[in-house]
């Protein structure tokens, strides 16, 4: 897999604000610098972002909260049924376990669904209607979907009878559903950094607004794990409430903690001592969606909840196998999609595949590995006799929704945001389809719209590169979306030794500095097809710097992110 050329765009450097602001808070210049090019401009702002773990919890307004926490807490005193309706991601998951395990805890009679890919669909359904009905059901709580669900809602509460909450994290539409209580940050002001939080952080404050406002014995804090791997995985801005939240989740998850976390990290061999929101991304959260992805997530709710050490275990052996199953599936479809786009590759500056029943749970991944390897929005198909089911990823500065959009009159069904979208469409429609898009990209999208940009931080002397640097960095943590780990330039070492490692797809080089006095590792993760770049006497580099653990060793290492 190639990697894609990219535009570096280097943050201007702003010295003597930086100097001022790394002197009042006892840090380098160089984080001082990598502050301001965060848009931390005060002093008190800063300071938060430093110490996140060291902040209070910034609770989403009682008002907000307290017409849900009645409802739960009257349903709880009644003995009432109650059912939580989750979505099938990790985000959906933890929240559902969350609820699920609290109010287990303090005497609730409460259940919990989540719908499946493929007989349920996407979002809140009225296939549930028969579930409240023969369940004797009188509470409904929607997590991570509900807020667009306004005919949905309505047929439920027509037919049944229940309460409904809502609590949903995504945009707020113009017509809103009929429920009994709505907790949605989006109602907060578009500047309350709040908004950005995802259902885990929701839920999470939920249970902090239960025992706060409805005297119920919780335990908020041992439910930290499952707020911040809900975060992590839902790709949302690591800023405000959201950075605390991972922050303050990160030690429970590196414990093992949770029995599920602990049997999903063994199965999966991961040894580390400590456990980073790359990991959550990589080891934790790929487990967990394959289960949502091939079969029914209720699979990782199960395992997240479970106090049965055999259970858990074998529970996380599924998962893993499932994960497994993925990646091969994922696998083959690339290499067909790839055999599809090879003609479209130089010409087209969209890409289009289809396939007869390819699994539609895992075209969205296999978007993104085609994004990648051509540099272009990618548009996967799978389809059946009935419908097809498409995903889309994209690259640099397109926005693959607004493009989508000019052909929503061909689409069942259309949503998605600026990075990515999904939609169903009737298979005589694709071609016609293709066609439209293609020729709508060609008109809107030039060369450099389709090149993704390295933001660099600041440029750095060899004689930075040391543990002192890595250690410094570590208080910018944790990295994620909205606050990527900071990315350096230098143009001065040279390789000594490198060679490729892995199947070949990775680079791993040894450099020096010309006094010779500066040696420091690295790794390429996807270079190795610029194995030839190191035979040049110069080059410059963009890397993270990270500290590398090894045999109880602790050393600096460079994460080379691209080479030229």
């Amino acid at each position: 897999m190639k990697s894609a050329v990219r535009r570096w765009q280097l943050y201007p450097a702003q010295e003597a604000v930086a100097e001022r602001l790394a002197s009042h808070l006892s840090v380098s210049p160089l984080v001082g610098q990598i502050l301001l090019n965060r848009q931390i401009r005060s002093l008190s702002h800063a300071a938060q972002f430093v110490t996140p773990e060291d902040q209070p919890c910034d609770a989403l307004p009682d008002d907000m909260m307290r017409p849900a926490v009645d409802l739960i807490t009257t349903a709880i005193r009644d003995k009432q049924r109650i059912l939580v309706y989750g979505d099938y991601d990790v985000d959906g998951m933890t929240s559902t376990s969350m609820m699920i395990q609290s109010l287990r805890r303090v005497g609730a009679n409460i259940q919990f669904y989540l719908p499946h890919r493929f007989t349920d669909g996407y979002g809140l359904t009225t296939q549930v209607i028969p579930t409240l009905q023969q369940g004797n059901y009188s509470l409904l709580i929607t997590l991570d979907c509900g807020i667009t669900n306004v005919k949905e809602i309505a047929a439920i509460r027509e037919q049944t009878g229940v309460t409904v909450i809502v609590v949903d994290h995504h945009t707020i539409p113009d017509v809103v559903p009929d429920a009994h209580a709505i907790i949605n940050p989006k109602y907060l002001s578009p500047e309350d950094p709040r908004t950005m939080m995802c259902t885990a952080g929701i839920v999470f404050h939920l249970l902090g607004a239960l025992r706060k406002l409805g005297n119920l014995d919780i335990n908020v804090d041992s439910y930290s794990d499952l707020a911040a791997l809900g975060t992590i995985a839902d790709v949302v801005p690591l800023v405000g409430e959201n950075r605390r939240i991972v922050a303050a989740g990160l030690p429970s998850l590196s414990a093992r903690s949770r029995l599920g976390i602990r049997k999903l990290l063994e199965v999966a061999g991961f040894e580390r001592p400590f456990v980073t929101p790359r990991d959550v991304g990589f080891v934790i959260a790929p487990r967990l969606n394959a289960a949502g992805r091939l079969d029914s997530a209720m699979r990782g709710v199960n395992l997240l909840i479970s106090e049965d050490d055999p259970a858990a275990e074998e529970m996380a052996k599924v998962l893993n196998r499932m994960n497994e199953d993925r990646q091969q599936i994922g696998q083959s479809m690339l290499q067909e999609a790839m055999a599809q786009v090879a003609d479209d590759v130089e010409t087209e500056s969209v890409l289009v595949v289809r396939g007869r029943n390819w699994h539609a749970g895992v075209i969205g991944i296999t978007a993104s590995r085609l994004v990648e390897a051509h540099s272009r929005p990618v548009v996967i198909i799978a389809e059946d006799d009935e419908v097809g089911r498409g995903s889309a990823r994209t690259i640099g500065s397109v926005n693959i929704y607004e493009l989508l959009k000019k052909c929503q009159d061909r689409f069942i069904k259309f949503g998605g945001h600026k990075e990515a979208a999904g939609f169903s469409i009737l298979p005589e429609n694709i071609a016609d389809f293709k066609l439209e898009l293609q020729a709508a990209a060609k008109a809107q999208i030039d060369a450099n719209d389709l090149l993704p940009i390295l933001k660099i931080d600041a440029e750095v002397a060899p004689g930075l590169l040391n543990l002192e640097l890595a250690e410094a960095l570590e208080r910018l943590a944790p990295f994620g979306q909205g606050n990527p780990p900071p990315v350096f330039y230098c143009n001065t070492l040279r390789p000594v030794e490198f060679k490729k490692v892995g199947t070949g797809d990775h680079l791993k080089v040894r450099f020096v500095d010309p006094s010779g006095k500066v040696v420091v590792d690295a790794i390429g993760f996807g270079l190795g097809q610029k194995l030839d770049v190191c035979h040049q006497d110069q080059m410059e580099l963009a890397f993270t710097v990270e500290i590398n653990h090894w045999r109880g060793m602790r050393t600096p290492q460079l994460q080379l992110l691209d080479i030229r």
